[in-house]
């Protein structure tokens, strides 16, 4: 649109061409052929919004009293023409509006509106909702007979006249348009694409806007030639290595289009597909056929064929996922999308992912909800790259029972093995369950990775695990000598044994805990032990090294709590293996009546000499949450300072708990 505004003045007089604002799908080739002036409010809203002025012009609308359940370019559009001005786009105000509802038929209550409120024409065609695979006799000649009744409409309105010759010239470049356009976006079936996939949400506005000229050919035709060109040299308009190839479903979260793009960039994820880019390629060859493409836009046509049109889009292209952008402004589209989704997911095989936004309302959009949503989707697309056999999952806590339920039906093709842990798990019922457990693990692993289990490796392994538990144990006592080591390093020395080999991970631990000895300490920092579940949030641990405190104990699940207990080498295996259960202790999701985890935190936090303790309570987490209450007593009583901080693995803000971590400081000195 603003391609097209730039050669329009703001205002017009009565002596300019009558200027009209158009649905982005009612039929650029009438207003095109009478060659009548046209400017699209979708376009314009999208560009405010991406402008960072959505919210402003919603709450306008809002305050004028319409409903923020209503469509957010409709709110933009509606308060935009009640002022006639935008700093991040005007466009000049209509002399009438030409709406199709093949879009949804919120458009036609919007531009009713319009209408109104601007005490001008409009006109209006109706493309029923196409319940059948293919566009009925009856159908078009309903939809033909609107078609012409509006040109008759805006020959009246505007003066200019109807010509043939001129549409048979704007049928051609509308169709030569589609075409490169087509073809340039299937130019994502080459692996890698020669393009990143939010290039076409801009190149779109071509096709949007200016369909019917030969400029617009012209443009898409170079748009192909450098695709071309791209896959011929290896290059490609993504910079970053392509992981993964995702289809996009929905119309862009245009207010936040940096961090939706980000988000999936940062992680290798190319967007390779999406048919709102393809929605807006007509071939036909005569006024009839154009009349039949206008009735098969994927908004008009029923659920079967709409989600065929995105198949074919995710085998033609490669695509490993599906993201989804639930919309909160188009219920039309976003209604769909749940079983569409799921059906898509079935039939290409692929994971599915969905997250909350909106169009234009930055408001409705969680960047944090985003990132962990992508996050998922990104792991399930990695372990299926990788080959990943099977997945283990057991059930010590309620949230893990719900997580091995779901993964069965979530991911069908990645076998999910449960195990089940006891409570009562001291005696020798509880042992026998255990070992019980592990057997039905084994069982199901042979069968999922074809490997055949032995008692042998498995003494070795346990070995491993032995010597790699001790030496963690030491390396986190060492860590409390040494200030120097910042908490993000430290979270890092742990975190990764995750993805190393374990005797690996023993020999580079073994060899920094020798050069720790070297080094003498030049520095002290006020001490204090975390404890949790995970505490491994860059923006978190970043607070702790800017505000110079030092981890030199912890408590933390997924960090020293998981090294205390070693197998007992002198038993069998699998004996050996439940025996040591039997054993753990001091741990919020194992049965502990005495509560010996509270007392080894005050110990250890006494023993290491800190001087307070910092709870990172994962949101949701009843296990940990039930025992912060009598960690907090504990801490008071011995006199150590505690602070509560609460985390979760979608935030990404932790400007509050800076502000408790700073007060914290000031307290233990």
């Amino acid at each position: 649109c603003q391609g097209l505004v730039q050669f329009l003045p703001p205002t017009h007089s009565t002596d300019e061409p009558k200027i009209g604002w158009i649905s982005s799908n009612f039929p650029v080739e009438i207003p095109e052929t009478l060659g009548i002036p046209v400017c699209y409010p979708e376009n314009q809203a999208a560009g405010i919004a991406a402008r960072g002025g959505g919210a402003r012009l919603c709450q306008e609308a809002e305050d004028a009293g319409y409903s923020n359940d209503i469509c957010a370019y409709a709110r933009i559009s509606l308060a935009y023409a009640k002022s006639g001005s935008a700093p991040e786009q005007d466009m000049p105000l209509p002399d009438f509006v030409l709406c199709c509802n093949n879009i949804c038929n919120c458009m036609i209550k919007w531009y009713e509106n319009l209408a109104k409120e601007l005490d001008i024409p409009m006109i209006m065609l109706d493309i029923p909702f196409n319940p059948d695979n293919e566009v009925s006799d009856a159908e078009l000649a309903y939809v033909k007979g609107q078609f012409l009744a509006a040109i008759k409409q805006l020959e009246e309105i505007t003066g200019k006249k109807w010509s043939e010759e001129r549409f048979q010239e704007v049928m051609e470049n509308s169709c030569r348009t589609s075409r490169a356009w087509l073809a340039a976006t299937s130019m994502a079936r080459y692996t890698p694409s020669p393009f990143n996939g939010f290039d076409l949400l801009n190149h779109m506005a071509v096709m949007v806007t200016a369909r019917g000229k030969k400029e617009a050919a012209e443009a898409m035709e170079t748009l192909l030639a450098e695709y071309q060109a791209n896959h011929e040299k290896g290059e490609s308009t993504f910079r970053a290595e392509e992981k993964h190839r995702i289809m996009f479903e929905g119309i862009a979260c245009w207010p936040w289009l940096r961090a939706t793009s980000t988000g999936l960039k940062s992680r290798g994820i190319n967007m390779v597909t999406t048919i709102y880019a393809d929605t807006f390629g007509f071939d036909y060859d005569s006024f009839d056929g154009m009349i039949r493409a206008y009735c098969k836009v994927p908004n008009a046509i029923n659920l079967e064929t709409s989600r065929d049109k995105r198949v074919k889009l995710c085998k033609d292209n490669h695509v490993e996922g599906l993201l989804v952008h639930t919309n909160r402004s188009c219920k039309l589209w976003s209604g769909f999308m749940a079983e569409m989704s799921r059906q898509i997911g079935e039939a290409c095989d692929i994971p599915v992912a969905s997250f909350d936004g909106d169009q234009a309302d930055p408001r409705n959009f969680s960047e944090a909800q985003y990132d962990t949503r992508v996050q998922g989707l990104t792991e399930i697309m990695e372990s299926r790259k990788e080959g990943v056999s099977a997945i283990v999952i057991p059930s010590l806590c309620d949230s893990l029972k719900c997580l091995g339920q779901n993964w069965k039906c979530a991911v069908p093709s990645i076998p999910f093995i449960p195990k089940t842990y006891p409570q009562n798990r001291a005696n020798e019922v509880g042992r026998a369950f255990t070992r019980a457990g592990y057997e039905r693990v084994i069982a199901d692993l042979e069968q999922a990775a074809g490997a055949k289990f032995s008692e042998e490796k498995l003494s070795t392994s346990i070995a491993v695990y032995n010597e790699h538990n001790a030496a963690m144990r030491t390396v986190d006592e060492a860590l409390a000598s040494h200030p120097e080591i910042t908490a993000a390093q430290r979270s890092d020395i742990f975190k990764s044994a995750w993805f190393m080999r374990k005797e690996e991970h023993t020999a580079l631990v073994r060899e920094f805990i020798s050069e720790l000895a070297e080094n003498p300490v030049v520095e002290e920092k006020p001490k204090v032990l975390v404890s949790g579940i995970l505490c491994d949030s860059p923006a978190l641990l970043s607070i702790f090294d800017e505000l110079g405190i030092q981890i030199a104990a912890d408590d933390v699940a997924a960090q020293s709590r998981q090294y205390r207990t070693d197998t007992n080498p002198g038993l069998p295996p699998l004996e050996g293996l439940s025996e040591k259960f039997a054993r753990m202790d001091h741990c919020s999701v194992l049965y502990d009546v005495d509560k010996k985890r509270v007392d080894l935190i005050i110990e250890t936090a006494r023993s290491r000499n800190v001087k307070g303790v910092i709870v990172a309570l994962a949101k949701f987490c009843d296990p940990e949450e039930f025992d912060y209450p009598l960690i907090k007593k504990a801490c008071e009583q011995a006199g150590l300072p505690v602070v509560l901080i609460e985390t979760d693995r979608q935030t990404v803000n932790y400007e509050q708990a800076k502000t408790q971590l700073e007060a914290f400081k000031d307290i233990i000195g």
